[in-house]
């Protein structure tokens, strides 16, 4: 090959060392060293597959939360069931609901761009290429072009000299996180999961649920600032909420999605459980928490999409001593069949709550305002935080 296998980023550029293994189509890791760091860039064919660093802010739950994808709470819970399991976080997160298996396999993708574009700016640092197989037990191959990577690495170096020396101002961080959560779905998100309404909503409602978002993310609160991202993100989402809203504010097109939605809830529907139900309403009402959640437990068995079941469950466990945890696993189910409704958030606040997790409950109180601000049972949590000090 004709690059030094061995060598300094102050003598070798890192965007012209991608670019001629790139070239060569070589296959190998590259490493790259720093006074307090260790970074692994892994080459297959000359396209970047994975990427790894030392340090503690570039792991992959760190970058979750960077890219708002999952919130501290979040975090932490899976740390904690990490610690207990041995299981891997990403694997976790997914198993609690906070992430899509699609969320998080865009979750690695940032991971990988944000921990090479770091690297471009180094010049204090010395680089060796590995040439040979990779060690597959360590990376999972996603395969990211790497002339785009060479862009955008030059563009974050140039705008670290301009624009980017300006810090965004604390409402713009709080848009940014909310638009970068919102953006990374974006691709996934049908019309109706991006207006937040089910197939029983009325047109009033879809209009206001359009209003709302199209006036939380207008391209207009960010007139003013200097991220070219944020302003390219908000200009995404406006664009996709209003184009959402042309479709299902069309009385054909909409009648169309209702028709779609009806198939599997028709479905759903062929299981007859009211019986089940009031016997399991009415073990609840008279203080047999057991005796409900026996009830609740059966049928989400035999209907696992049933979301009134996975509800009414938790509510049963977290009156029952020692069971919060599987309270609110029930909860997160429901959250996870209907991630929309503010009344499971509010559900999730107050088992934290009563766990003594004030800022996660805080943090489910908050989700649930913001989608329907009145939900009293958000407001009631919220003032006990406030009552008790929070």
């Amino acid at each position: 090959m004709d690059i030094p296998q061995k060598g300094s980023l102050k003598d070798l550029d890192f965007s012209n060392l991608l670019l001629k293994l790139h070239n060569q189509r070589s296959t190998g890791t590259i490493i790259i060293k720093g006074s307090s760091f260790t970074k692994s860039v892994y080459i297959k064919k000359g396209d970047v597959i994975f990427a790894s660093s030392s340090l503690d802010d570039e792991r992959l739950g760190e970058m979750l939360i960077k890219a708002g994808m999952i919130t501290k709470d979040e975090y932490d819970l899976s740390v904690e069931i990490l610690k207990k399991t041995g299981k891997k976080q990403g694997a976790i997160l997914v198993e609690l609901g906070f992430l899509t298996p699609k969320q998080l396999f865009e979750g690695l993708k940032f991971r990988i761009r944000e921990i090479i574009y770091s690297i471009f700016p180094l010049r204090d640092a010395d680089y060796e290429f590995l040439e040979g197989e990779l060690p597959e037990d360590e990376v999972i191959g996603l395969r990211i072009d790497i002339k785009e990577l060479i862009s955008k690495g030059k563009k974050r170096i140039e705008g670290s000299h301009s624009e980017q020396e300006e810090p965004l101002n604390e409402e713009e961080r709080q848009l940014k996180k909310k638009a970068e959560e919102f953006h990374l779905r974006l691709k996934e998100m049908s019309a109706a999961d991006i207006l937040q309404i089910t197939e029983e909503s009325s047109p009033e409602e879809i209009k206001r649920n359009y209003y709302r978002l199209a006036k939380e993310f207008h391209p207009d609160r960010a007139f003013n600032s200097k991220d070219r991202e944020l302003k390219e993100m908000l200009t995404n989402i406006f664009d996709a909420i209003t184009k959402a809203y042309d479709e299902l504010n069309d009385e054909n097109k909409r009648a169309e999605f209702l028709r779609r939605v009806a198939k599997p809830r028709q479905e759903e529907q062929q299981h007859d459980f009211s019986e089940q139900f009031r016997r399991g309403v009415e073990e609840f009402r008279k203080g047999n928490y057991w005796g409900a959640a026996e009830v609740f437990r059966w049928i989400t068995r035999l209907d696992p999409r049933s979301i009134k079941a996975w509800s009414f469950l938790s509510h049963s466990l977290s009156n029952i001593p020692g069971r919060l945890k599987d309270a609110e696993a029930a909860i997160l189910e429901a959250i996870k069949l209907d991630p929309f409704n503010a009344d499971h958030y509010a559900s999730l606040g107050h088992i934290y709550l009563k766990a003594g997790l004030r800022k996660r409950a805080k943090r489910q109180f908050d989700k649930a305002l913001n989608i329907d601000s009145s939900n009293k049972e958000a407001i009631k949590g919220l003032e006990q935080i406030k009552n008790n000090g929070e």
